[in-house]
């Protein structure tokens, strides 16, 4: 089998990607012959495919720092389209996320831009030439999303059954189409270090030196991903407005558009780093993950502080990995990032944190990388069926 893979960027720490990476890591060996990657950048073969990297071949896009964003995305869309059907062979199994790529013959849905587009205007504030390019934006999100996905004979794989219902209603496509494959997390890579709070501190602190600032007889509260888009000021404002706690003190990891924002909180502790690729170590180190996000298809940082044996503060409206992880201990799901239960923190020890890991392994054993690996090989085994002369 040779196949195809459509993401502009090809990163483990890139969530969507990450997902795609996990998949096909979980394709049986012997079976793929060949695996064109078309991407703008990507990081070490050896690292994302361990034992397919001698197998893959990369298109790399041409113009990859090309500006502003939606000239990027088109021209991306364009090449890939125009690639296929002069360069690439039709019994290439073509596998793209989301819209990147048009021709494809399954189409791994991260993000639908028409399901988020409400929330994002009314959540988000723009000067006047940012609205005027959001709306751009947006429309142009809006047509490619129509043209993808209406009457469209391509598999579609969907994170969540939220998205899966929102794809199949909006855009009529059949349900034979659609395929729901939750995501899931690497239970290697997101192992709990079993050091101290303290052994932790000191072994990020080159790297992070305001980490000795922490308090490990208090409860550390842990915030992943875009700050604004993902609920980061919520976080800020819930501490704030909690009665009796002083100091509360909280890590954020992640890009925000105005630092400003994060420092004006002065009697609050906070720590921002913008980018790590220790997240197991800040994992380890944190008992409380709060993640008051309006829209997430899934959100595999959700799923990775489940793993690693943290209480977790998560919405559940629109937001995939609430589908999989209701009803289990110290994971509180809410509707509203308006009035976050961020005062039932506690510190949690190693041993509470090994207990909570052992009770929430079943969820992890039911949905596996290595199920949803098998779930993306079964369907491009029927696109390949279909493809033999009988």
């Amino acid at each position: 089998m040779k196949i195809a893979l459509y993401v502009h960027d090809l990163f483990i720490e890139i969530g969507h990607s990450n997902a795609l990476i996990e998949q096909v890591n979980n394709f049986p060996e012997d079976k793929i012959k060949k695996i064109y990657i078309f991407v703008y950048s990507y990081g070490d073969l050896k690292i994302l495919f361990p034992n397919l990297n001698k197998k893959t071949k990369v298109i790399q896009i041409p113009f990859p720092n090309i500006k502003p964003f939606i000239i990027k995305e088109l021209w991306y869309l364009l090449f890939t389209f125009f690639y296929n059907i002069f360069f690439l062979s039709k019994q290439v199994i073509k596998i793209g996320i989301g819209t990147a790529c048009f021709n494809v013959d399954i189409s791994n849905v991260q993000f639908v831009h028409s399901d988020w587009k409400k929330m994002y205007f009314e959540s988000t504030k723009f000067s006047f030439i940012q609205y005027l390019y959001k709306k751009i934006l947006f429309l142009y999100f809006d047509i490619i999303e129509y043209l993808f996905f209406h009457n469209t004979k391509k598999l579609i794989i969907c994170l969540s059954k939220f998205v899966k219902d929102y794809i199949q209603d909006h855009y009529k496509v059949p349900s034979n189409n659609l395929s729901l494959v939750y995501s899931s997390t690497n239970m290697e890579r997101f192992k709990l270090i079993e050091k101290t709070k303290i052994e932790l501190i000191n072994s990020l602190s080159s790297e992070f030196p305001d980490l000795l600032n922490l308090d490990t007889a208090k409860p550390i509260y842990l915030f992943i991903g875009a700050f604004e888009r993902k609920g980061g000021p919520d976080v800020i404002k819930s501490l704030k407005n909690i009665q009796n706690i002083k100091d509360a003190q909280l890590i954020i990891v992640g890009k925000t558009s105005d630092n400003r924002e994060i420092k004006s909180f002065n009697n609050l502790n906070i720590i921002h780093i913008q980018f790590t690729n220790r997240l197991q170590e800040i994992y380890s180190l944190a008992d409380c993950f709060v993640f008051p996000t309006i829209y997430e298809p899934f959100g595999l940082v959700i799923t990775e502080a489940a793993a690693m044996g943290l209480q977790l503060i998560v919405t559940k409206n629109k937001v995939g990995a609430s589908e999989i992880l209701h009803d289990l201990k110290e994971i509180y799901l809410v509707d509203s990032p308006d009035n976050l239960p961020v005062e039932k923190a506690r510190v949690l020890s190693i041993s509470e944190k090994l207990n909570l890991i052992k009770e929430r392994r079943e969820v992890f054993e039911k949905y596996n990388w290595s199920y949803a690996g098998k779930k993306l090989f079964d369907l491009c085994s029927e696109i390949k069926n279909t493809q033999t002369p009988k």
